[in-house]
């Protein structure tokens, strides 16, 4: 199985320079599945908006995974735009790391 998205991350919140988000799959996995975390994605209205972002996965399960956003470009402040994760998720092979 297969599956995608872009999911809302939103603003860090007051004075966090990093945000852990949980990302449900919208269909239980049989096995636990391979997660790519492609991008953090800023709002599309945001245009000057120079902000860099770091993402890792700290979590996969059946039913989501977690992902930590930490900004990079300015790492002792948070952030107020709109994020967006985009992900790929797929136990089609059956290998885990």
């Amino acid at each position: 199985m297969q599956q995608s998205g872009i999911a809302f991350v939103g603003p860090s919140g007051a004075a966090a320079r990093s945000k852990q988000v949980t990302i449900p799959f919208t269909q239980q996995f049989d096995t636990t599945p391979v997660v790519v975390v492609a991008n953090a994605l800023h709002d599309p209205s945001d245009h000057n908006v120079g902000d860099a972002f770091a993402v890792t996965i700290a979590f996969v399960g059946d039913n989501s995974f977690d992902a930590n956003i930490c900004r990079l470009d300015s790492p002792a402040n948070g952030w107020s735009q709109n994020l967006y994760l985009s992900w790929f998720a797929t136990n089609v092979g059956g290998s885990t790391f």
